[in-house]
């Protein structure tokens, strides 16, 4: 899950993810967020608080979302872009709101 973003001098932004294999409450991941933001001295700045619905996006429908291909949404997870968790059957879901700020080159939509 995204939990924000670092800025370091005049360096391009570095998004930050936290993958954890026990669920975090909505107030510990807004702690989580508070002490990166205090240990990292305000160069951190936390992403908007989680949606209370726990929607999560197939392939397929990133690949809708997008206008693009299934595989150009792979390729995407290849090159980082984006950053899907697995269920227990290996299904790829994706974040809403990771996939609202995905951007495609042109050249990469196909109709």
């Amino acid at each position: 899950m995204l939990i924000g973003e670092i800025k370091l001098n005049q360096e391009p932004r570095i998004a930050l993810y936290a993958e954890t294999e026990i669920p975090i409450s909505r107030a510990g991941l807004a702690a989580l967020k508070d002490q990166l933001m205090h240990l990292l001295d305000m160069r951190f700045r936390p992403t908007d608080p989680e949606p209370l619905t726990d929607s999560k996006l197939a392939v397929a429908e990133v690949a809708d979302l997008l206008c693009c291909r299934c595989l150009t949404v792979l390729q995407m997870v290849t090159q980082g872009k984006l950053h899907p968790v697995s269920d227990q059957h290996g299904e790829l879901y994706f974040d809403p709101a990771e996939v609202a700020n995905a951007r495609l080159p042109l050249k990469s939509r196909s109709l």
